[in-house]
């Protein structure tokens, strides 16, 4: 198997590449086209003719009808959320069928939720956890998370565990301990070859994942064979990876400066979460960044009708920053990608400051993995940054108050 990365930015014709390449060889190889866009989806079937697992009229799931489509040797396109629910019975069906897995955006590999005490103690009362002699918490015998697989509360733990794709993160005395959920490697390993569409991909935990099992990636760049020919002529071909100059960009993205305006964000953890947990509690703490951002919008931006302007925060606290130009119809959320929507907005407001989550991080590091925070910050920002004009080649100008995302 080989598990090639198409890692470069948005707008580089990664998906028209793949659709190139797809077509070629379609009828005499079989694909598996996964991404998390319904848009794409459509798109993948208008210009591939592949074909979307859909529940029909005798009640059979779209996990029914993603089997039917394997065994009938159709090339598929879905989504990460039905992809990330295939069973046991699909991954025999994918075995030696010679599949390539297409994977538009990395897939979540790795989620934490915590389970209290008082939980702990039932299933272990069950048997569906047991204690370690060092104190840690791991899942039951085999024979015993059979008995108790079924429809009920605890059934995506105990499925999940006789699966290995549930891990304990924590020793008994913890008030809480995390539980790992992990993406089948398994069904990973069924597929001939493995692409990956993406940007940064050495910052998000896919990469950290296959690291984990030692699955080794290659990274390739796009190149248009024929740059001068109309959008729908272009050819292209897969090259082994370069890092893209940005010069062409950069060159159009001013990033407001000045100390009055990013004095709140000097310290290294502002902007985070917990940050606007302290600052927001009391309605007063708002005050300086509200000043701020009405300075922006007023006074330093070149465009600024609320129609110009596209700003985000975190969802929660956006309300404590309206303003006549910071409305909730311009607002966007900070992790969105592969909209159109907003490719007029020449007026950036970008108020977070990503992280990983604190808790997979950890758990990558008891594992011997080192992930790459500022590689994920930094392609989560900018892909935010792309549904903006800038993928039309127009100037934008950008007020980053987190130094550290600036």
């Amino acid at each position: 198997m080989a598990i090639r990365v198409i890692d470069d930015r948005m707008g580089a014709s990664k998906t028209s590449a793949m659709i190139e390449y797809m077509n070629k060889r379609s009828a005499f190889q079989k694909f598996i086209f996964v991404t998390p866009f319904l848009s794409e989806v459509e798109r993948i079937k208008e210009y591939c003719g592949f074909v979307e697992p859909k529940e029909d009229e005798k009640n059979r799931s779209k996990c029914e009808s993603f089997k039917n489509l394997i065994l009938s040797k159709q090339n598929i396109v879905t989504t990460h959320a039905l992809f990330k629910h295939i069973d046991l019975e699909v991954v025999e069906i994918l075995k030696d069928s010679g599949y390539i897995l297409v994977l538009d955006e990395v897939l979540d590999v790795v989620s934490e939720t915590t389970l209290t005490q008082i939980d702990i103690e039932a299933l272990i009362s069950l048997g569906i956890l047991k204690r370690t002699d060092n104190g840690n918490i791991e899942g039951g015998d085999e024979a015993v998370l059979k008995k108790y697989s079924g429809d009920w509360e605890y059934d995506n733990i105990v499925n999940n565990l006789l699966r290995h794709t549930l891990e304990f993160f924590g020793k008994e005395d913890d008030e809480k301990v995390a539980l790992m959920w992990l993406f089948p490697i398994d069904l990973l390993q069924t597929f001939k070859d493995i692409y990956i569409l993406t940007y940064c991909f050495d910052g998000y935990p896919l990469k950290s994942y296959l690291d984990l099992y030692n699955m080794k990636q290659e990274k390739y760049s796009v190149e248009i064979i024929n740059p001068e020919a109309e959008y729908i002529d272009r050819q292209y071909r897969f090259i082994p990876y370069v890092k893209r100059s940005n010069k062409d960009i950069k060159s159009k993205i001013e990033i407001l400066d000045g100390t009055v305006l990013n004095n709140i964000g000097e310290p290294k953890m502002s902007c985070t979460v917990t940050w606007y947990g302290r600052r927001f509690s009391n309605s007063n703490n708002s005050v300086q960044m509200r000043k701020n951002l009405l300075n922006v919008v007023r006074n330093r931006f070149n465009n600024r009708k609320q129609e110009d302007i596209m700003w985000t925060c975190f969802k929660k606290d956006s309300t404590a920053l309206y303003n006549d130009m910071l409305v909730e119809s311009n607002f966007v959320q900070h992790n969105a990608r592969a909209t159109n929507a907003y490719m007029k907005k020449t007026s950036l407001v970008y108020l977070v400051n990503r992280f990983y989550n604190p808790i997979i991080k950890r758990w990558f590091r008891t594992k011997g993995i080192n992930v790459n925070e500022d590689v994920f910050s930094l392609g989560e920002m900018t892909q935010w940054i792309f549904r903006s004009a800038i993928r039309n080649g127009e100037k934008i100008q950008i007020y980053i108050p987190s130094k550290r995302m600036r």
